[in-house]
């Protein structure tokens, strides 16, 4: 049995990277805000957990409006 997957069109699939960078930005944001503003939530595993919801908005600013590009623009995926 053959299966095809339909494309994402370039409306659909820019719609579908902004979803993911907006929430992204803001789940983790709030993770940052809650970490910092709180001082009992300062420990060591807070702050780890700090670090990697940094990285995490770094990617979804960074990385995500790249993808998108490179997918519209030559029509290829890093997936398959």
């Amino acid at each position: 049995m053959i299966v095809t997957v339909k494309k994402l069109d370039i409306s659909s699939s820019g719609c579908l990277y902004s979803i993911v960078t907006v929430v992204g930005v803001l789940s983790n944001g709030l993770v940052i805000s809650v970490i910092y503003r709180q001082p009992s939530m300062r420990t060591v595993t807070n702050y780890f957990l700090a670090n990697l919801a940094t990285a995490d908005v770094l990617v979804c600013v960074f990385v995500l409006p790249v993808t998108l590009l490179q997918n519209i623009y030559t029509g290829k995926s890093n997936l398959g």
